[in-house]
């Protein structure tokens, strides 16, 4: 029933991209997130729409890093915060999976949120982005997942 409840609450009090305040993150919310390609009715899937993230981050992160980086895809009830952050430290994007699923992965995406090292964090319930870019300020971001095109 919690998990419910956390994914309406999350719906009424999240923004579309409209509500963002950093180019970055608008950017990618309207040419992925909320983009209106060819879309079946029902919408693009959670595994679709993390994989055209994924994509945008590649394209985008490396004209910005000088490093090399990766995107890893994790399940936050299967890490410590501190494994997590060690991998994002070292790959500068994780996309987590199931940050709603208990309290425990709750309290571990409200830490990684609250770490100074994670700069931006885009919360789409369903699945979060962790970001580490040294050339904005600390933010979060809680967008509408795009049930519906």
């Amino acid at each position: 029933m919690g998990y419910y409840f956390d994914l309406v609450w999350h719906f009424l009090s999240s923004n579309s991209r409209h509500g963002t305040h950093s180019p970055f993150v608008y950017k990618l919310a309207t040419d992925v997130i909320y983009h209106k390609g060819e879309v079946s009715n029902q919408g693009r899937s959670e595994e679709v729409l993390k994989l055209e993230v994924a994509l945008f981050l590649i394209s985008e992160m490396s004209t910005i890093q000088t490093s090399n980086f990766a995107i890893k895809d994790l399940d936050i009830s299967k890490f410590t915060v501190d494994e997590i952050l060690h991998v994002i430290n070292k790959d500068k994007v994780v996309i987590l999976t199931g940050v709603y699923k208990d309290k425990q992965s709750k309290n571990k995406w409200s830490a990684l949120k609250a770490d100074q090292n994670v700069v931006v964090t885009v919360d789409l319930f369903h699945f979060a982005v962790l970001i580490v870019r040294k050339e904005q300020p600390k933010e979060n971001f809680k967008l509408r997942f795009p049930y519906f095109k």
